[in-house]
């Protein structure tokens, strides 16, 4: 039987409609961005179609929260955020920075190749 890995890509935003808003109006401004939120969404509030199509043929065990949905235990294993988190022996561990994020860009294999191998 195949042991399924669980990972958890944890934005640097927060959830709900002033949570969204407040990313929006920062995104605009240039003030800050989410180098996850641009893979997964770019400026589509519902998430782009490749990326889904993706993440589904990957085969991968990817969920993904906003800051404020994080456990602790999550926010304390990341050592900035955006980040993917991998659980291991009930732990969980960064296994994808933000910076590593920010330089796969739209390249999802980039992304796929750093979870297969960690």
């Amino acid at each position: 039987m195949k042991r399924v890995v669980e990972f958890v890509g944890i934005y640097n935003a927060d959830s709900g409609l002033r949570g969204e808003l407040t990313y929006a109006l920062t995104k605009w401004s240039r003030k800050s961005s989410c180098s996850l939120c641009e893979i997964t969404h770019g400026w589509n509030p519902f998430g782009r179609n490749a990326w889904r199509t993706s993440c589904r043929d990957s085969g991968l065990d990817l969920t993904m929260i906003h800051r404020n949905e994080a456990s602790a235990e999550q926010l304390n294993a990341v050592e900035s955020l955006p980040a993917i988190l991998k659980k291991t022996g009930g732990n969980w561990a960064q296994v994808v920075s933000a910076d590593q994020l920010l330089s796969a860009k739209n390249d999802f294999t980039k992304i796929f190749d750093l979870l297969n191998y960690s």
